[in-house]
Parts: C-alpha cells; sequence; structure tokens
C-alpha cells in the first residue's frame, strides 16, 4: 500500500482565490497526494487558533502562498490565520511562494487593510523570504507549476519519506533480513531521536516563555501602571499565553529523556503562574515582580536543556544507520518491488546522507563557538585583568577562530580591529575593541545555535517513521 500524502493549503482568501483553486486543483491530480484547506472543515466550537495549529502539524507539508494582504487574525490573537499556519509548519516541510512585489491584489478586493496590517505582512514577507525553500510568481499556472516543481523536489530529499517506506520494502526477505539483524543500531538511533524529540520540545516551549512572556512582563514592570483596566488587560493577556506554556510543559517533561532530573523549576513555574494572577487581580507590582523572579528561574534551564539536546544529537551518530540503509539500497536492483517505493527510498538515502553532512558540519561549527565563548567568559571573568587576560590568551583565540573568520565576514573585521588595539599597547582600545568582538562572538555562538537546532527538527520526523521499523517482527 502506498502512503498517501497530505499537503496543507495555506493562503489568504480575499486576494489570492484564483491562485489558490489553481494549487489546489494541482496538488489534488498527483497521486498518493491529498490537498487540505481550512474551508474543508467546517465550523469547529474549540480555539480557532489551536485547531489551526493542529491540522498543519497533522499533514506532511505546508503550501503558503503570500500576496501583499495580511488576512483575518482568530480572537484575542495579533497573528493572522496565515502566519499562525506557516509557524506550525516544521522549516524543512514548509514549501513558501511569494507574489512578485509589483503584482496588485484583484479588483474585486476593495476594502483596504489597515496600516497596521500593511506593516505586518511587510514584516511576514520578509520572513518568508529568508526561507529556504521559496519561489515568486505572477500568474495562478506559473505558481501551480513551481508548486509541483517544489514538491517533487521535496519528496526526493526527505529522509523521512524513505524510512518510511522501509516496512513495505520489508516484505522482501532480503530486506527484512537486513533491518532485524542490524535492529540494535536502529534502536539506539529511534531512542536518540525521541531524546532529541523531547528536549527540543522543551526548548521551544521555554524559548517561546521567554519571549512571548517574561520579556513582555519586563518591559510592563517598568511602566506599571496601577488601576488601569487597559494595562491590566495587557497582563491578564501575557497571563492566558503563561498559562498556555505551563499546561502543556509537564506532559513535555514526562519521558525517560528527563527521568531523574531535578524538576523543581516547574515549581517556580506554577508560582510565577499565581503571583501574576494575583498581580491582575490586586494590580500589585510586587506579585509582577515576583512573577518576572519566578519565571527567570525557569527560563535559567535554557542553557541545560540545550547543552543535552546538543549532546543527544552528538550520540545520534547517523553514520552507522546510513551504512547498513546503503547497504540496503544497494541490494534493490536485484529485487522484485515496487518501483515507487525503491524510488523514495533511494531518494530519501539522498536525503538522509545530506542531513548527516549538515549535521556534521554545524556541530563541528558549533563546539568551534562553543570553545570561543569559553574561553571569552574566562577572560571576562578577569574583570581588573581583563586586558592582560586577553593578551595572555590570544593566541590561543585566535587559533580556535581561524577556522570560522572566512564564513563570518563581520565577525573577523572586529577580530582585525582587537589585533590592532593589542599591538598598540592602549588599554582603553583594547577594551573597546574586545566589547565589540565579544558581542560579534555571542552573536554568531547563538547563530549556530539556531542553525543547529533547525536540524533537530528535521531529525525529529524521523521519530515516527524508525517506530513503525522496530515495531516489525
Amino acid at each position: 500500500m502506498r502512503t498517501v500524502t497530505t499537503v496543507f493549503l495555506s493562503s489568504t482568501a480575499r486576494d489570492l482565490t484564483e491562485y489558490r483553486d489553481r494549487v489546489y486543483a494541482a496538488i489534488s491530480g498527483l497521486d498518493d497526494y491529498k490537498c487540505i484547506r481550512m474551508e474543508d472543515f467546517g465550523a469547529r466550537a474549540r480555539d480557532a487558533a489551536d485547531f489551526c495549529r493542529d491540522k498543519v502539524r497533522e499533514c506532511d507539508l505546508l503550501v503558503g502562498i503570500v500576496g501583499h494582504l495580511y488576512g483575518s487574525t482568530p480572537q484575542g490573537s495579533e497573528q493572522s490565520y496565515t502566519e499562525i499556519e506557516y509557524e506550525s509548519a516544521a522549516p524543512e516541510n514548509r514549501l513558501m511562494f511569494l507574489a512578485d512585489e509589483d503584482l496588485p491584489p484583484p479588483a474585486v478586493v476593495i476594502a483596504p487593510e489597515s496600516d497596521d496590517q500593511r506593516r505586518r505582512v511587510q514584516e511576514f514577507r520578509g520572513r518568508v523570504s529568508k526561507d529556504a525553500i521559496r519561489s515568486s510568481f505572477r500568474t495562478p499556472d506559473e505558481l501551480a507549476t513551481r508548486v509541483l516543481q517544489a514538491i517533487q523536489n521535496w519528496e526526493r530529499s526527505s529522509p523521512t519519506r524513505m524510512v518510511e517506506a522501509l516496512p513495505a520494502l520489508m516484505r522482501d526477505p532480503t530486506v527484512h533480513d537486513a533491518v532485524v539483524g542490524s535492529r540494535d543500531k536502529f534502536d539506539h538511533a529511534a531512542e536518540q531521536i525521541e531524546k532529541i524529540a523531547a528536549f527540543k520540545s522543551v526548548h521551544d516551549a521555554l524559548h517561546q516563555l521567554e519571549f512571548n512572556c517574561l520579556r513582555m512582563l519586563i518591559n510592563k514592570s517598568a511602566r506599571f501602571e496601577a488601576n488601569d483596566p487597559v494595562f491590566l488587560a495587557e497582563l491578564e493577556h501575557y497571563g492566558n499565553s503563561l498559562d498556555e506554556i505551563s499546561k502543556k510543559l509537564p506532559s513535555l517533561v514526562a519521558g525517560d529523556a528527563f527521568a531523574g532530573q531535578d524538576m523543581k523549576w516547574l515549581v517556580a513555574l506554577e508560582s510565577a503562574r499565581t503571583q501574576l494572577g494575583g498581580a491582575v487581580e490586586q494590580s500589585d507590582k510586587k506579585r509582577l515582580d515576583d512573577a518576572i523572579r519566578h519565571l527567570n528561574r525557569v527560563v535559567a534551564k535554557l542553557p541545560q536543556i540545550n547543552s543535552e539536546l546538543i549532546h543527544a544529537v552528538r550520540d545520534l551518530d547517523l553514520k552507522q544507520l546510513l551504512t547498513i540503509l546503503i547497504r540496503i539500497r544497494e541490494k534493490l536492483p536485484s529485487l522484485k518491488l515496487d518501483d515507487e517505493l525503491r524510488r523514495r527510498f533511494d531518494h530519501g538515502v539522498a536525503g538522509l546522507e545530506d542531513l548527516n553532512e549538515k549535521l556534521e558540519a554545524l556541530s563541528d561549527t558549533h563546539d568551534r563557538w562553543q570553545e570561543v565563548d569559553c574561553l571569552l567568559r574566562l577572560i571576562e571573568g578577569a574583570r581588573d585583568d581583563l586586558v592582560e587576560q586577553l593578551k595572555v590568551n590570544w593566541s590561543e583565540l585566535q587559533g580556535l577562530t581561524d577556522s570560522l573568520l572566512s564564513q563570518h565576514a563581520e565577525f573577523a573585521k572586529l577580530s582585525r580591529k582587537l589585533e590592532d588595539a593589542l599591538a598598540g599597547q592602549n588599554d582603553t582600545a583594547i577594551r573597546s575593541a574586545f566589547l565589540g568582538y565579544r558581542s560579534r562572538a555571542g552573536t554568531e555562538f547563538y547563530g549556530a545555535d539556531v542553525d543547529l537546532l533547525k536540524v533537530c527538527e528535521e531529525l525529529r520526523l524521523l521519530e515516527k517513521p524508525l517506530q513503525s521499523v522496530l515495531e516489525m517482527r
């Protein structure tokens, strides 16, 4: 039986109806593909934004069409349905298509959007323009053609599709014996990917807590307005965000990945909810500050979670799994198997090889920035002796950053500036140059961290398909 791939079609409706219909027809015409649209579900009693997120996550792929209208937003949300759908899909499973800058909306769109909506759609288009898998369009036919091409390319490079094909291939005794004989390698890969998925989920929840709640509350505390109904309503909104995240975190840390770990920070999370609720009810700044203090304790877990996530990635060792899969691929031509399954497996192995290369390169870059960051923290800790410590450690610092300079032009520029300052023997100039160098190094380290986390998101997609392989005997 062939696997049906579900595609969620996302776009605004008023300006893109013709484009949307053309793409829907094109995807629906593909064998083994089913196109999903929100209008297919009718009215639902539950929260519209949550329902929207769930439907996107249930699908294998998101095709997003972005024009020049921001579109409608669910009640209580500042984000449009289209942007919520975009964020709900894994980055590697998003195929995004941007209307050309000079493409006007159709004449039937009469009512213009507000200045705020125009600003938001420009910001959203800016985000999408950075997407790795994206394209532009002018006509409905051009868009439909590019969507089909993108789907074909996505399918060819998807390791997930390859692992999904493996159970069907295992009906052949040769493939079955190859997999069963290497069950320990599959077990190890599944175990590590499960850990990666668990740590990544908690990492994302804490990151959301920091940016969507904690930072907003810190800002509100600095501008506290006692008994102001609008101010208190805004606090309540952030309290709702805190409640949403707090409800899902206990289930995220309930698995084996967090067994034996200290979970006192969950108590701090509940204390933050209580204090923030009191701050809203009593218009009490002290209780707001207490909530912020507790949330800071919770968010302080992020570095540890991130460290464990990176450790799980390093322990995965995709090379062992790839060795087995490549051996299976070499046997396929001599076996009587479905051509579609053979093709899917072959392309998936190639995609996994690419993913492994990316993982190794990003892990190496991350490790280098980690070493740089540790040494810079040591230098910073000297405080009054910072300049002397910098001079002592400069040679080692140069050795660590030498391979990074060619890929990071701004950091290379600041490195030369610091080197010149050290040569000039002016302590004030050295300190000033070090501040810029240190700040940029921190930015680059954060960027390396984000890039590696994106690959972790891709690895998470292998968890369920691998589990289905392990369930076979």
